[in-house]
């Protein structure tokens, strides 16, 4: 539900905060679409920390020039993909903190593996559940200048792009008035491609929390997408066509 996500989104952040992490430090998330990568994204927006958007199924290479081209302070990423990545430290030298989480780790039983990780330095594992029961529900108190902060990160080939808080909510509002039609919390939304295309943050995400919609999350894994849309018949589906 949406009090169970806004619950484990203060969580989040508080937890967040208590790493060391400060309002504008970026974090590099590395996650296929998933409840976490919602979660993640909105514990970091409601912390005042940028999320640096990068997509699994770019691969490795891609992936750490990404990283090394942003220098985040945090990095959440898929446990399938975090091997790949820690093989090569020289690009991962801004990160600190390691979040992996992995795919049947789901909302609101978190069972993610938190790592306060000085690359240099052999890994101290911190249970999820030990550092998410300290973190009290309360709302982060983060001001934040929505027109001048950075929300999120993307990358346009090795470019990286920002947008600030004001241009995810404006692209957002933007798409929920291409349907004039939808009905708050009467629809579902399927989201598909990458989920580091501002596109599918502002006009699917985006949208569909404005929306008060149903998100669907198909399985990374073709024909997944399709099986979905024919079994649930969503109000609408966003993606991309890569």
């Amino acid at each position: 539900s949406y009090r169970a996500l806004g619950e484990q989104v203060d969580r989040l952040a508080t937890a967040l905060l208590q790493l060391g992490l400060g309002r504008g430090d970026r974090v590099g998330v590395v996650l296929p679409w998933s409840p976490q990568l919602v979660l993640v994204l909105h514990a970091c927006w409601r912390a005042g920390l940028v999320a640096v958007v990068c997509d699994p199924d770019d691969g490795p290479e891609v992936v750490l020039r990404q990283i090394d081209t942003a220098a985040p302070t945090a990095l959440v990423v898929i446990d399938t993909t975090y091997p790949a990545l820690a093989a090569s430290r020289d690009q991962l030298a801004s990160v600190q903190h390691v979040v992996t989480t992995g795919l049947l780790d789901v909302l609101p039983a978190i069972r993610a593996k938190v790592q306060a990780v000085k690359l240099r330095l052999p890994a101290i594992t911190i249970p999820a559940e030990d550092i998410l029961a300290q973190a009290p529900a309360a709302t982060p108190q983060v001001e934040l200048a929505v027109d001048e902060a950075t929300a999120v990160v993307v990358f346009d080939g090795d470019n990286p792009v920002a947008l600030s808080h004001l241009n995810m909510i404006a692209a957002s509002f933007q798409a929920r008035l291409w349907v004039p039609d939808v009905q708050a919390g009467k629809e579902s939304v399927v989201l598909v491609g990458s989920p580091a295309s501002a596109f599918v943050l502002t006009a699917g995400l985006g949208q569909a929390l404005l929306s008060a919609a149903t998100l669907v999350l198909p399985e990374p894994r073709p024909g997944a997408a399709a099986r979905v849309v024919d079994d649930m018949r969503p109000s609408l589906l966003v993606g991309t066509d890569a």
